[in-house]
């Protein structure tokens, strides 16, 4: 039965009078065995009575690496945002690339504290930053004495930090 689907195991079982009994997934680093019956508990030509239960395993494939994120958040960077202004209510949220949301929080004080999270299953990610800027009106007396005067806005502000996680 090794390297048969559990169908073909259930059916090769089932025409040698057998019965299956439990199957388990397991991890695998033999990739030829990627959804395949990996281990049997009864080897090949072993002889056992009619109606005995025989355990299989099926390889899930390989141990997947897994990382942590372990660092405290800090604020926009000029660099980033050259508008942004210290105690901006700001969302921010930690994302792996593989489309996991790991943190998400609000706060207007930086730094946010350091975060430990572990089993992140992608060894990058980002940090995303939403916020609002608001952007003063002003008053400009021209040469000719006449005052031009521009109105306040908001503008929605958007940016991502690419972040990279240790592996574990």
């Amino acid at each position: 039965m090794m390297g048969k689907s559990e169908d073909e195991a259930m059916s090769i079982l089932v025409e040698a009078g057998l019965q299956l009994g439990s199957v388990t997934e397991v991890t695998n680093n033999n990739t030829d065995y990627l959804g395949l019956v990996c281990y049997q508990s009864y080897s090949a030509g072993t002889y056992v009575d009619a109606g005995t239960r025989v355990d299989i395993h099926v390889s899930a494939g390989p141990a997947q690496a897994t990382y942590r994120f372990t660092d405290s958040i800090t604020p926009p960077t000029s660099a980033e945002d050259p508008n942004y202004k210290s105690g901006t209510t700001v969302t921010v949220t930690l994302m792996a690339d593989d489309g996991t949301q790991l943190m998400s929080t609000q706060t207007s004080s930086f730094p946010i504290a350091q975060q430990n999270i572990t089993g992140i299953k992608t060894s990058t990610g980002y940090i995303l930053f939403q916020y609002q800027n608001t952007i003063e009106g002003s008053t400009i007396t021209n040469e000719d004495g006449s005052v031009t005067t521009t109105e306040g806005s908001t503008e929605k502000k958007e940016i991502r930090r690419a972040v990279s996680f240790v592996q574990e």
